[in-house]
């Protein structure tokens, strides 16, 4: 029989190193047994030496008021990093609810007779102080020196056949296969959000195959079963078939120097400074939770915002819950265990996120058979034999020592077949390990195990297997929908739910320390939140009657103004999404009284959704560049119910790549062709953490022109003129995002643009949906539409006989007076009209930036078609000019860059042009435009026959005056700076006189320009600025 509990005394502190179970009395051996040093010294002598110097740190929250109550789902490394970092900042009412009977979730060290068998987490993956876990295990002393790092080379690649490959071979395609990975991973960089490359277990073959070439041919086969094998150790990694984890993705894992390390005296003793300092039964040992109700279903009756429910009847009540639990666990049970459900964008995470399964064996003999510290037995399995092999063996990757053991060996398996595995007998595990053994080794003789100790994470309900992975559907928007509390950063009520655990953790996934990251990570938002309220979270109930069904909770933040005080008169020009956004935060505040001004006669400025037949016709924005919680636009997408599982993301490499003279570019070719691009792109995004401000590099034609060239030698000489074809194709596109030639870009600051995580997604019922939430709660009348402002007056102009701040006039003649004045129109129209509007002008520095900084023009043009002439749903035609043929080309078609499907439609295209040339185009007459489109289509295609559209619809944003232009880049003259200056209210910060004009809008968001959220940002930026002053005023500003 093998012991059940023990207990490891050292350094005066004590580990629990257990099996299955041992009793809360044991574990409170964690927190009795101290070093002396850690010992408070006590007395009443009054001498010095009696009292020692306590730091009270800033982290802390304030001990004279009232503490929230907290619920920690799970006391795994996540639930009891999150109580720790409460208990040091004055948080103690917490409790920590554990399923089993046990801390520390997916560690768990046992016993094999005289050996720790490491059940779950064995390595800290990366023993350097950048590692949290790293630092818990130095601070107890389990880490002396020399620390035991795995070699990754020690013993043998064994192949079906009983052969052991040649060390020399075996190293030399250990080698090619690490820079094989490499290159996956750097496909994350590369390509962004997308399954450009489809699974993992297609690249690592593809590319295998393509380096076998490289050898001899008398090697290769041993190199192809070293590759294939090593491929089957990545598989043991993650827990599933490499078919179903993404190759784009697979790079988003962001590894920490100085490699592997071993905890000697066990994983388990990092718990140890996790549970010292806990306060007395702040766990409770087999409580599963049976459900967990919140918001406003437990919050109806004025109860508790959530009332967390075990499966014995026993209930707590909480402010917020931290739930830890396993992916897995969520897979299996988030459905039945929240009320009300968890959001669309929490399930669809959970569901497309990946979660594997992965187990150990350890085997005991009584006679040992191999060499000790020669290392183990790593099967060279080939894609066939896993293939026909039709038992759960065919998972194991390799049976490797135990550290300090010259009796017990581990084996590993994982995939489905760890699963089937979990569920056989000992005896058939022990022979279906040792049948392994003995082909890929060729004894037959080899023993029996007299032991064997092995994990069964899969089969437990509490776990529902081991490790999170990037799935072919997931993508890091989907990890950081996992994370983000309910409810959300933009809704009235503070955070109830919050999710910690490692599949939380962006970049640090399937590790130990993502897991503690994301526990401090929650437990830092409830700290920050209980600064904010000074104590538990409020709510305030409103309402008339007294029935509790008349009653709501609603939170009132520390972001309200006083009601008791006057407000600020506030004027708005132009209801775009940054003027909406701002006023909608001030309603939010507490500010009314504002007016909004726009000069058309609807809201949304460039967000602009028409009907073209049954097809919604996007003239302006069209995408949510970054799809994920990050993205405030996603939020108010959400919010609304505008996306729903599955969520719509354009793939680049739809439709085909075709050539001036009426041909398709072959797509093995294309698609090498783009990512090679891509790569290129990083690189002169790169440039911008590089090099910082200035013109080194020119125009991004010029870098990006230079980089394809040098690219173009790497391919055979008969590809290359389709390559260049493409690649300059790839740069038109570039153009059609920022409306301007490339010769116009700067190379040098086309990285100032900060992507978002998530891809692109589409809004399937209209992007002017985003703005129902805005315009919900407005004021009666709030917006007067067709009010083109002709003036400005600001300042001492305005108030010299005592009069308003500012005063804003119309070119009907109407006035309005204003404390504050948003000014939300393009760059364009500044460009245009900057030197008129403003009275007295504006300064150097702002005219200097409106100047310096890039408008582009990029319109759409939508063909309707009686008769289709494509199939539908293969995407559109992707022009590959070449730059000779854009030079020689003398009209306006020269600047379109592809025709593209519409979503949801067989009957409409869009065609889109950019640069001067979208201001050609607006000018030209339909017919006109109907006839270029359907030229350069026929060239393009080879298809003389294509008919003309029956009815075209088209942007014109650059000839309206109200827009002057599509989207702001920056441009060869202009830097970051310059945004900034935009954005710097009037008078200045150094100014004695209080901010009259503000300025917002996607030109003035540094890192987000050009894109609908970062004039989302700009607007609750200058909205907070105003209810900054407010408060600081109490009221108007007083000059």
């Amino acid at each position: 029989m093998l012991p059940n509990k023990i207990l490891r005394l050292y350094n005066f502190r004590t580990i629990i190193i257990c099996t299955r179970s041992f009793s809360v009395t044991q574990l409170k051996f964690l927190r009795v047994t101290h070093s002396l040093k850690d010992t408070q010294r006590c007395g009443g002598s009054g001498s010095e030496e009696n009292f020692q110097v306590c730091t009270i740190s800033d982290c802390m929250v304030d001990p004279c008021k009232p503490e929230p109550s907290v619920v920690i789902v799970g006391a795994g490394v996540a639930g009891l990093s999150a109580a720790h970092r409460l208990q040091q900042c004055g948080i103690t009412n917490f409790t920590i609810l554990e399923a089993t009977d046990r801390p520390g979730g997916r560690i768990h060290s046992c016993w094999l007779g005289d050996v720790i068998a490491e059940m779950g987490a064995q390595y800290i993956e990366g023993g350097c102080m950048a590692n949290p876990i790293y630092n818990l295990a130095a601070q107890e002393g389990l880490l002396q020196p020399p620390l035991e790092r795995p070699d990754p080379l020690k013993g043998l690649f064994c192949t079906s056949d009983g052969r052991a490959v040649d060390v020399h071979i075996a190293t030399s395609a250990y080698h090619v296969f690490r820079k094989i990975e490499s290159e996956a991973a750097a496909l994350f960089s590369m390509t962004g959000v997308g399954k450009q490359h489809g699974s993992l277990m297609n690249f690592m073959t593809l590319r295998i195959q393509q380096e076998l070439l490289r050898f001899p041919e008398e090697e290769r086969y041993d190199v192809s079963r070293v590759m294939f094998g090593l491929l089957t150790n990545i598989r043991s990694r993650v827990g599933e078939s490499l078919c179903q984890v993404s190759a784009d993705n697979y790079g988003s894992y962001v590894g920490i120097p100085g490699g592997k390390l071993r905890v000697p005296l066990g994983f388990v003793g990092v718990l140890s400074p996790l549970l010292r300092d806990l306060p007395e039964c702040a766990i409770k040992y087999n409580k599963p939770v049976g459900s967990i109700r919140w918001g406003t279903i437990s919050n109806k009756s004025g109860g508790p915002r959530a009332v967390v429910m075990c499966c014995d009847g026993d209930q707590y009540h909480a402010d917020y819950v931290i739930i830890t639990v396993s992916l897995g666990v969520l897979k299996q049970h988030a459905d039945k265990l929240f009320c009300p459900p968890l959001s669309a964008e929490k399930m669809e995470a959970i569901h497309n996120l990946g979660f594997g399964h992965v187990d150990k064996i350890f085997l005991d003999y009584c006679r040992p058979f191999w060499v000790w510290n020669e290392g183990g037995v790593k099967f060279a399995w080939s894609p066939d034999e896993q293939q026909s092999r039709q038992d759960w063996t065919k998972g194991l990757s390799s049976v490797e020592e135990v550290e300090n053991s010259k009796h017990v060996l581990c084996a590993y398996v994982s995939g489905p077949e760890a699963l089937e595995m979990e569920r056989a007998s000992d005896e058939e595990v022990a022979e279906g390990v040792t049948r392994v053994l003995r082909q890929f080794t060729g004894d037959a003789s080899l023993p029996f195990p007299s032991t064997i100790l092995r994990s069964k994470w899969s089969c437990d309900p509490y776990f529902c297997g081991a490790v999170s992975y990037m799935s072919l559907t997931s993508c890091v928007g989907h990890q950081c929908d996992l994370s983000t509390p309910l409810p959300g950063p933009c809704e009235p009520v503070p955070p109830i739910l919050l999710f910690a655990g490692e599949a939380t953790c962006t970049g640090h996934f399937s590790t130990v320390h993502g897991a503690r990251l994301s526990g401090i990570r929650e437990a830092e938002r409830i700290l920050k939140l209980t600064r904010e309220y000074g104590g538990p979270p409020k709510s305030q109930r409103c309402g008339g009657s007294g029935s509790e069904e008349n009653f709501q909770v609603c939170t009132i933040s520390d972001c309200m103004v006083d009601p008791c005080k006057p407000e600020p008169s506030v004027v708005i020009v132009g209801a775009g999404v940054a003027g909406l956004s701002a006023a909608h935060r001030l309603q939010q505040c507490g500010i009314t009284n504002f007016t909004i001004l726009e000069a058309t006669d609807r809201p949304g400025g460039r967000i602009h959704s028409c009907w073209l037949g049954d097809v919604i016709a996007e003239m302006g924005a069209q995408y949510i560049e970054g799809g994920c919680m990050a993205n405030p636009i996603y939020n108010l997408a959400a919010q609304e119910g505008l996306l729903q599982p599955p969520l719509e993301r354009p793939d680049p490499l739809k439709g085909l790549f075709c050539t001036s003279d009426g041909r398709a570019v072959d797509v093995h070719i294309a698609t090498s062709a783009y990512h090679v691009f891509r790569k290129i792109e990083s690189e002169a995004a790169a440039l911008f953490s590089m090099t910082g401000v200035g013109k080194q590099h020119g125009s991004l034609m010029n870098f990006m022109t230079l980089r394809i060239q040098q690219e173009l030698l790497r391919f055979p000489e008969e590809e290359r003129y389709d390559v260049s074809r493409v690649m300059f194709g790839l740069l038109t596109n570039i153009r059609s995002r920022v409306g301007e030639s490339l010769c116009q870009v700067s190379a040098d600051n086309y990285g100032s643009y900060v992507g978002i995580p998530g891809g692109k997604l589409r809004v399937p019922l209209g992007f002017v949906g985003v703005l129902s939430p805005l315009l919900r709660d407005l004021p009666e009348c709030a917006i007067k539409y067709n009010k083109p402002v002709g003036s400005i007056r600001w300042g001492t102009i305005s108030n010299k006989s005592g009069g308003p701040r500012a005063v804003v006039m119309c070119c009907d003649g109407d006035q309005y007076h204003a404390d504050y004045v948003i000014i939300t129109v393009s760059l364009g129209v500044l460009k245009q009209h900057a030197d008129k509007l403003f009275c007295p002008p504006l300064s150097a520095e702002k005219m200097e930036a409106i100047h310096n900084l890039g408008f582009g023009h990029v319109d759409k043009i939508f063909l309707d078609y009686c008769r289709p002439f494509w199939v539908w749903n293969e995407g559109g035609v992707k022009f590959a000019w070449s730059p000779d043929e854009q030079q020689s080309r003398q009209d306006w078609t020269k600047g379109l860059s592809s025709v593209e499907e519409v979503e949801n439609s067989k009957h409409v295209l869009c065609a889109y042009v950019s640069g001067p040339e979208a201001l050609e185009m607006e000018r030209a007459s339909d017919e006109e435009v109907a006839e270029g489109v359907t030229r350069v289509l026929r060239q393009f295609t080879g298809d003389a026959s294509l008919p003309f559209p029956s009815t075209i619809l088209r942007s014109k944003w650059s000839c309206d005056p109200y827009f002057c232009g599509a989207v702001s880049y920056m441009s060869l003259t202009s830097c970051v700076g310059h945004q900034c200056d935009l954005s710097t209210p009037l008078p200045g910060p150094c100014e004695p006189v209080p901010p009259i004009l503000l300025f917002a809008g996607e030109a003035t968001c540094t890192g987000h320009f050009s894109t609908v959220h970062g004039a989302r940002l700009s607007g609750i930026r200058e909205a907070e600025r105003i209810l900054k002053l407010t408060r600081e005023y109490g009221g108007p500003p007083k000059c």
